[in-house]
This record gives C-alpha cells, sequence and structure tokens, in this order.
C-alpha cells in the first residue's frame, strides 16, 4: 500500500491533500462559503420577488387602462345608437330608434363599495326583457363629489359619465385586491350624445 501511495503522490501530487487523506476545506472555510452562497441566494430571491410585484403592479395597471377605454368605446356607441336619454341616479336609460329602453347602470352588488370585484358597470338592452344584461367592467368606484351619470349643462341631451376603475380609493392595502404592489387605477371621464334625436324630435 506504500508503495502505490509513494506511485500515486509521483503520478498526481495534486491528490495528495484531498484524496490522500491529506487538508482539504476547514471548518471555517465551510461556514463561509456556506455563509456567502446564502447571502447570494437571499439577494437572488429579492430581486426575484420585487421584480414579480412590479410585472404585477404594471399588468394591473394595463389591464385597468384597457378596461377603461372599452367600457367608454362601449357606452358611447350605446347612447349614440339611441334617440333619446334620461339620467335617474346611478341609471341611464336610452330609448332606442325601435321605441324600447334600454340601460346603462353602476351596481354595487354587495353595498361594500371597497370590494371591488362586484361593483360594475352593467348594460341591460332591454329593460322589459330579463336575463341580456351584459356586465361591461368591474373594479368600478365613484370619483368623490361626482355623479357617475350627469346631464351636461349646455347640452342636456348628453350625458356625461366619470368614475374610477381600479383599487378602491385610498385603500390600505392594494395588495388585498390582488392588483400588485402600490396603488393602480385609472379615473373614466367622457360624455356622448344620442345620435339619432331627430327621431325623437320627430
Amino acid at each position: 500500500w506504500s508503495g502505490l501511495q509513494k506511485a500515486m503522490k509521483t503520478i498526481h501530487p495534486q491528490l495528495n491533500k484531498s484524496a490522500m487523506g491529506g487538508p482539504g476545506f476547514t471548518l471555517h472555510e465551510t461556514m463561509v462559503s456556506l455563509f456567502l452562497f446564502s447571502m447570494v441566494m437571499v439577494g437572488l430571491y429579492m430581486a426575484f420577488s420585487r421584480s414579480i410585484l412590479q410585472t404585477h403592479a404594471g399588468s394591473s395597471q394595463a389591464r385597468f387602462v384597457g378596461m377603461a377605454r372599452s367600457v367608454q368605446q362601449q357606452v358611447s356607441k350605446y347612447v349614440m345608437q339611441g334617440k333619446a336619454i334620461v339620467v335617474m341616479g346611478d341609471w341611464l336609460y336610452v330609448m332606442t330608434t325601435n321605441n324600447r329602453y334600454a340601460s346603462i347602470s353602476y351596481q354595487d352588488q354587495d353595498g361594500d363599495p371597497t370590494t371591488m370585484t362586484n361593483n360594475v358597470i352593467v348594460y341591460d338592452p332591454d329593460i322589459w326583457v330579463g336575463g341580456n344584461e351584459v356586465y361591461l367592467c368591474d373594479y368600478v368606484s365613484r370619483i368623490d363629489g361626482e355623479n357617475i351619470f350627469s346631464n351636461l349643462p349646455f347640452s342636456p341631451a348628453s350625458v356625461k359619465m366619470t368614475f374610477h376603475i381600479g383599487d378602491y380609493t385610498n385603500a390600505a392595502s392594494a395588495d388585498y385586491y390582488g392588483t400588485g404592489q402600490g396603488y393602480q387605477g385609472v379615473e373614466v371621464r367622457f360624455s356622448a350624445a344620442p345620435r339619432n334625436l331627430q327621431y325623437w324630435y320627430q
């Protein structure tokens, strides 16, 4: 065995320390290595988590902006297709060219404005027919001091819509609503008028 060991040392001098029973890493070196490895892993995890939160927040904001554009386009189309409008609180009634009544309404389905997923804008193409309602968007809340539906002073035949889409205003913890880190949302303000007013006056 001693001859074989001597031959191995001659052929592979670098095996002298580890394979042949010599000193390898000390306990101190091992502990330092594990500590440095742990610090690197913690740093990578924190950077990854922060990136995920920022991505989630950005995608939520983009989703709310897309919802705002969509509801504006749809409501404007429904109003313009009518020949007269009537505003009654959180309801907007649209008389259509075939003398039916459609409605666009804001509905807080559980009475709690802070639960955003069931605060919705709903379109009903015929108020006398049940089960045909369409949800246009959720995450809707009022803007302080403003009505969701109102007539324009200089054009009473037109309607102005004002509301917020996104996290509840002054939410203590936006993460509770699953929309990412921080506060996301957009204020929606637009007006529309029936395009077929001549039918109403005739």
